[in-house]
């Protein structure tokens, strides 16, 4: 028969594992609460993020339909611009004066950044501006027409 001796201290090598089996699993617990904690706050900082992010593609959208409204307007004052100065190379031939001095350009690459060259310009944005810059020559040579002929 064993001994009481060896019984108890049986026991207590038992109740000892089962303390250390107690203790791994609270801190098993505790560890899965707080990654639990982290992943719910990781989903919170997504969802901001994917919210922030569709709000810049919502503002992309709007300033690129505002661009291309811009660019349409642009090109129609070309066309305008551009019929002024056929009217007043024709007015100048038959009044019999002297052809404007200023060269009819074709339209011009201006390189143009509002941030230090950080941003890529658009297709769009490019030719509104080479239109500008090519309207600019045709709104001083029809200038200097009108003023030689009002002269």
């Amino acid at each position: 028969m064993p001994d009481a001796r060896v019984i108890s201290h049986a026991a207590r090598g038992w109740r000892l594992a089962a303390g250390l089996v107690v203790v791994t699993v609270a801190v098993a617990a505790e560890q899965v609460w707080q990654a639990e904690r982290r992943s719910a706050a990781l989903r919170d900082e997504v969802a901001g993020l994917r919210s922030r992010l569709a709000d810049r593609r919502e503002l992309i959208a709007h300033q690129r339909r505002e661009m291309a409204q811009v660019a349409s307007a642009v090109d129609h004052l070309a066309r305008t611009t551009g019929a002024l100065g056929e009217r007043g190379a024709e007015a100048r031939r038959l009044a019999h004066m002297e052809e404007s001095r200023a060269e009819t350009r074709a339209l011009v690459n201006v390189a143009a950044t509002l941030d230090g060259g950080m941003s890529v310009m658009s297709e769009d944005a490019g030719r509104a501006l080479e239109q500008l810059a090519w309207l600019d020559g045709q709104a001083a040579a029809a200038s200097d027409s009108l003023a030689v002929l009002t002269a």
